[in-house]
């Protein structure tokens, strides 16, 4: 498609598509007005930012710094860079770079996005998709497939619109300068290194000296205070005018929040997963029914299932057990 569209850069088609997205980016305003408070950091063209995604996205860019400082970074120093305004800046424009290559007519087909996961290492050991640890990852995150594989979507539009830009785009010879110099740039540094293996024996740590230093470092281990409310809001106007609520108006309200007071049922489970392709040979299939049979009949005699999923199982819950932990009806392939 980008070959397309260099090749044709001059006609009406594609210069009105470039103005499509100008267009976009120079007159879509934020609107800072927030609908919702308690929910919401930001509105875009009536599309919230809400704020678990902005405190996801602030924790990964905060972990970012740490591992780039080893760990300790200097007093308020992401209040000096303001952080919290970069990463809310981040996303506003992402917002805004899907939403207009939305408007542009850009798609991401589920196949797209099913390849895309096939090939993801973390789902595919040995180079073959594994549907159950897929499902098994995403549970462990506390992520939904229809969460991941939407984020996974945006990720693969937001790439199409850059690449689509970027096929137009012209860098002034200034910028590319200033690149160049930055990357060239050098830190000379001095440091000497002691092996701590020299001073073990030199070293004798007592239990006083032990109290005495955690007494004046007890700060550093100490866990920032957390507090978990519950709460009902009502305004005293509201109080000052009780109104009769009749049982049929509490009737009709609890069977309209009916699901809102019923926990579902859930299951634990544990399986043993031998696998064969679907075109292997019959004496392979012959073979894995063999050895399922024969686990089955160990079973039967009273074995330890937890110990032979140990042994033949051909998925990760082996190292489980085989316990797939609970789930509620319809979650399971």
């Amino acid at each position: 498609m980008l070959n397309i569209i260099r090749k044709n850069a001059q006609s009406f088609v594609i210069q009105a598509v470039v103005i499509i997205i100008a267009v976009v980016f120079i007159f879509w305003g934020v609107n800072s007005q927030l609908k919702n408070p308690s929910n919401a950091m930001a509105v875009v063209n009536g599309q919230e930012i809400g704020y678990r995604e902005f405190m996801q996205s602030y924790e990964r860019a905060v972990e970012q710094y740490k591992e780039q400082f080893g760990g300790q970074m200097p007093d308020k120093f992401l209040e000096s860079i303001r952080l919290k305004e970069q990463v809310l800046d981040q996303l506003v424009q992402r917002t805004l770079l899907l939403q207009g290559a939305e408007e542009i007519g850009l798609r991401v087909s589920k196949e797209a996005i099913q390849r895309k996961i096939q090939a993801m290492e973390v789902f595919a050991p040995g180079g073959r998709f594994d549907e159950t640890l897929y499902r098994t990852v995403l549970e462990r995150n506390h992520l939904s497939a229809k969460t991941f594989e939407s984020g996974l979507r945006d990720d693969l539009l937001t790439q199409q619109a850059d690449e689509m830009i970027g096929a137009f785009a012209e860098l002034p010879a200034s910028e590319v300068e200033q690149w160049v110099d930055y990357l060239d740039q050098e830190i000379k540094l001095a440091y000497v290194q002691f092996s701590a293996d020299k001073y073990r024996t030199q070293v004798q740590v007592t239990p006083e000296a032990l109290d005495a230093w955690y007494g004046g470092h007890q700060q550093q281990y100490k866990s920032a205070p957390q507090v978990k409310l519950s709460y009902l809001g009502f305004t005293f106007a509201d109080e000052a005018k009780p109104e009769l609520v009749s049982d049929e108006a509490i009737r009709s309200l609890y069977q309209d929040r009916l699901s809102q007071y019923h926990t579902p049922e859930q299951r634990r489970a544990r399986h043993i997963l031998l696998k064969v392709d679907e075109g292997a040979a019959a004496e392979v299939k012959a073979a894995k029914r063999a050895s399922a049979e024969q686990i089955l009949a160990q079973l039967r005699q009273g074995a330890d299932f937890a110990a032979l999923a140990k042994q033949h199982s051909e998925d990760s819950s082996k190292e489980r057990g085989g316990d797939l932990g609970f789930f509620r009806s319809g979650q399971m392939v």
